[in-house]
């Protein structure tokens, strides 16, 4: 979809970004997301409503909550531009995903609902209004035990592509 230049829409969905995770892990081009959001907001575009739709952040790799403490200016580079493409006083919510949390209870860390929620998102798992209801997909794919093992599983290898990245490098 072209996006017409000072017009502003209804809404804007974005999903599965994965944030902070490196390409060697997973082929991932945030530079390619921030391209397209600046583009958006040098043209005027802007959203009424904008839905983050779960798995923005990237928590089952590493632990994002302690990434914000160390390093709150990467979180910001996101946020700035997605922020700037919604209007004044505009609704914006942030969907958990099942890579945004590690908690059972789908439950953000208290300093990353803390940041969204200085930012003026509504956090939730899910919104539902007479015309939509907003859910990330993940729902019934997991019960404890393999959701604790998935998570496990991928950190321990996130770690030893550290230890050994001539191994986990493409053919």
């Amino acid at each position: 979809m072209k996006f017409k230049k000072g017009k502003t829409y209804e809404a804007l969905f974005l999903s599965d970004v994965h944030y902070l995770v490196y390409k060697k892990i997973k082929k991932h081009h945030h530079k390619d997301l921030f391209a397209v959001l600046d583009n958006l907001r040098k043209r005027g575009v802007r959203f009424r409503s904008l839905y983050l739709v779960g798995d923005i952040l990237e928590n089952w790799y590493f632990d994002s909550a302690a990434r914000l403490r160390t390093s709150q200016k990467k979180f910001n580079k996101l946020f700035d531009r997605l922020d700037s493409i919604c209007i004044e006083g505009g609704l914006k919510y942030y969907i958990i995903g099942n890579h945004d949390t590690t908690s059972f209870t789908m439950q953000l860390h208290k300093g990353l609902r803390q940041f969204l929620e200085a930012r003026e998102y509504r956090v939730a798992e899910r919104f539902e209004s007479s015309e939509m209801v907003v859910i990330h997909g993940h729902q019934g794919q997991y019960n404890r035990f393999n959701w604790a093992m998935d998570i496990i599983v991928v950190r321990f290898f996130y770690r030893l592509s550290y230890l050994f990245p001539s191994f986990f490098k493409k053919a």
